[in-house]
Formats: C-alpha cells, structure tokens, sequence
C-alpha cells in the first residue's frame, strides 16, 4: 500500500515520500531512497506520520509534515537528514502545525504550515523558526493555504490561496525580496496557481480551475514570467496542472485537462516537455485516470508517482516503465518456470506466464526494467516447462 505524496531527486539518486511500510520487498517508513536498481531505507524512515514535503541543500534533505519521529529521535513536524553522515536531526523546537511545502535558498529554508486553521510561512535560521508571513483569505471563501513555494531572482515566490500576507492585499501568488512582500510580474494573477517550477531561468506558474489570467483569458495551464510579463505557455484548457518540474532549460508538466486543443484528454493526464520553446507530448500520456500525480527529473529521464495505481513510473524518453517494486514484479505472474541467463539477461520460461493480467503463455525477457515478449506467442494448452 504505497502512497507517495512527492518525489525529489539528489544526483542519480531518487527520494520518494508519503505514506508507506515498504516498497515491493523493502521494509522503508514514509520515506525511502532508490539508487541503482534498489530501493533503500534512510536512517528507519519517519515512523508515526506523512511526509507532506522535502526540499535538499547543502547535502541535506529537509522534510516536513506530521511528524513525530525521524528514526529514533523525536521531532516536531519537521527534520533533516544528512547525506554524508546518514543521521537524522530535529530543527530547532520544529512547527507546531503540518508542514504541507518547503523551499530552500542558497544560504536559507522556508516553510509553509498549517495550525488551527491559520496558515504562517516560517525561516529557518540556523537556531530557530522565524515567522515571515500570516496568509488569510476573506470570509465565507476557500480557506487560505499555500500550494508550493520556491526560490527565484534572489526572492521567495509562493502560491496558494490567499488574498493578504500580514494584512497587505496580496493575491494567490507573492514574492519575499528584500524582507518586504510584493505582488510577481507586471498583472495580478487572478488565477489560482498550484504549481512552481524555474526553467532558462525564468519563473513558471502551473494553474488550476476556470478562473482567468489578467489580461489574457485562462481556464488551466501554464503561465511564464519574461521580463516581468506573464505570457501563456501551455493552455488554455479546463481542468488544472498538477505538477511542474524544471531542469535547466527543460520543463515537464502533469496536468489533468479537456479542452478543445491537441492537448486535451478527459480527465487523463497528459505529460509534457517543454525545451524553451515548445511543449511536445511524453509519449501521449497515460491511459488510465489518476487520483493524484507528483513528478521529478531523474537521470536522462523523469519519474510520475502515481497514486491510485500505488506506482513509480520512468520516462527515459520513448516509454513509460514501472520502478516501484523493482522491475517486473508488478506487472509479471510466473507460474511453475524456470529461469535461464542468455547474454547477460534474465529469462523465464513459465508454464503459465501473464504480463499486466493478460495469459500470454510465452517467454519473457527482463531488459533494464521492462519486461518485453522473447518469442512468438505459443497457443494456450500449450506450455513451455524448462
């Protein structure tokens, strides 16, 4: 029962996180590392809670959420793991609500957190938790909160939900520069941005619902911040992004959408790369609809958490294929085979083989991590037995 609320990479290295026990025969709690094939505990994981968030600086990874342990120490909702030393520590006293996003900056980390029903943005300072921003939204509307926060043009950029930030209007989407709070670009978004991402060096907005972008028309989609002016990237369409990554030039994005352009899909997800100047599909998306969808650069390729199917998915550029309980282990069913080494690569020769449900009664290959047919179909009755 693995259920990953984000996904972070370090390196070659892939942290995923949420709520979990193990990963296919890994024993991990709510946070796990995969490195070279395997998958790995860190430290024995952070039992007793969810991980909402994780941010990485400095060779260590920051991570929030309802916490009460990191391995056997006990912590407030927030702690850090060392990669160097593989150690947990507390931060200071911790927050005393869920931490629901983290962001880092060259020499800082900031939280975004929820108690009581009010929502705060906290520093870190090294000692102690420092609270930089109250968010509110006005009565009788969607209660304030903060989707995701990151660090731009030497500035902490959050979106969310809210229309002041200690007192001063501000709406849905606001900078920290120079300890003052301010409005992004030269329009307000009156949008509700979900999701943030820097590529090429400029600020992306991932969008939701069927508000609209001053002055350009949007119901969802992905907005760019040039030269301190908001532009359309991808969209419009009905539905909203649900996940947005940057890496250098490149940017991949997650969204849920219909519409009436090439990109619409029901309520399928549709992936997409951006290289600075157009958006192409990843392999037209995925067939099936999900319940959520968390995204992260991984090597030359990118990895998809996928919720409702309890699955890591790995982009390498031409196809999707499933990591998360090592490879072939969820979609192969051997029955009675027997296993034989041709040129460095596993085959099995079952008596009853089935690949994603399906009786297929033939031999199988293992390359990489996907599992593809070594020779013809043989009619079912039939069966290979050695």
């Amino acid at each position: 029962n693995v259920q990953f609320t984000g996904l972070h990479c370090v390196g070659r290295q892939l942290i995923g996180f949420g709520r979990f026990a193990r990963i296919g025969r890994v024993e991990v709690t709510n946070i796990a590392r995969w490195d070279a094939g395997r998958w790995y505990t860190l430290g024995g994981g952070l039992p007793g809670g969810t991980v909402r968030s994780l941010a990485e600086r400095d060779n260590r990874l920051y991570v929030g959420g309802i916490l009460s342990r990191a391995g056997k120490l006990t912590v407030t909702n927030v702690a850090c793991w060392d990669l160097g030393s593989e150690t947990w520590s507390a931060l200071g006293d911790g927050l005393p609500g869920e931490v629901s996003v983290l962001a880092v900056s060259p020499d800082g980390l900031f939280a975004g957190w929820t108690a009581a029903g009010a929502v705060h943005v906290s520093s870190w300072t090294g000692s102690e938790w420092l609270t930089v921003a109250s968010l509110t939204s006005p009565v009788g509307q969607r209660p304030a909160d903060v989707f995701d926060m990151i660090w731009h043009d030497n500035s902490l950029v959050i979106a969310g939900n809210f229309s002041q930030i200690n007192g001063t209007g501000l709406t849905n989407l606001a900078r920290l520069k120079n300890g003052t709070w301010e409005s992004v670009g030269d329009d307000a978004l009156k949008t509700s941005p979900n999701r943030l991402a820097v590529a090429d060096g400029d600020l992306f907005v991932g969008t939701r619902f069927g508000e609209e972008l001053v002055p350009s028309p949007l119901t969802a989609g992905v907005l760019r911040l040039r030269n301190n002016r908001w532009e359309v990237s991808l969209g419009p369409e009905s539905g909203e992004i649900t996940a947005l990554v940057g890496h250098g030039r490149e940017l991949f994005a997650v969204g849920k959408l219909a519409g009436n352009t090439p990109i619409g899909s029901g309520i399928n997800p549709i992936y997409w790369q951006f290289d600075g100047e157009r958006w192409s599909p990843l392999n037209g998306g995925i067939s099936q609809p999900l319940v959520s969808e968390h995204l992260a650069r991984h090597g030359e390729g990118v990895v998809v958490a996928m919720q409702n199917l309890k699955a890591l998915l790995f982009y390498d550029g031409t196809r999707f294929a499933e990591i998360t309980n090592g490879p072939g282990t969820r979609s192969l069913n051997v029955s009675g085979s027997a296993a034989v080494v041709s040129d460095g690569r596993a085959a099995h020769a079952p008596a009853l083989l089935t690949i994603d449900g399906t009786p297929t009664n033939v031999i199988a290959r293992l390359d990489g991590m996907a599992w593809t047919t070594a020779t013809a179909p043989l009619a079912l009755g039939n069966a290979v037995i050695a």
